[in-house]
């Protein structure tokens, strides 16, 4: 699984599938950190009943500015949060059907 999203982050396996998304291990090729790509499809942040397929490729100017603003509400939150015991948010993105949320990687056992 080599595929690079964001022109930035090497996917290296699958770690986790859920209802709201994929979860995946990469490399981050700036730093050649670890990092965890969590994968939430924009169809999750329909608005009013308003999903896009698989087939749809997003475009920002397709989902509210409320979503946007809701999105960009939580970024800032994550970005504010600092303990040993939570993930920081590094980076958020669009890609394709999904919108990205870039943690570090866990350490250790969860």
């Amino acid at each position: 699984m080599a595929e690079v999203i964001s022109g930035r982050y090497r996917l290296i396996e699958l770690a986790a599938r859920g209802e709201t998304g994929d979860r995946y291990l990469a490399q981050d090729l700036q730093d050649g950190s670890t990092v965890t790509i969590w994968m939430l499809p924009v169809s999750f942040l329909q608005e009013g009943g308003r999903t896009y397929d698989q087939e749809q490729t997003y475009q920002q100017d397709q989902v509210s500015l409320e979503v946007h603003a809701r999105l960009e509400e939580t970024r800032k939150t994550l970005l504010e949060l600092d303990h040993p015991n939570i993930l920081s948010l590094r980076a958020t993105a669009f890609e394709g059907t999904n919108f990205l949320l870039v943690t570090d990687a866990p350490q250790g056992a969860t």
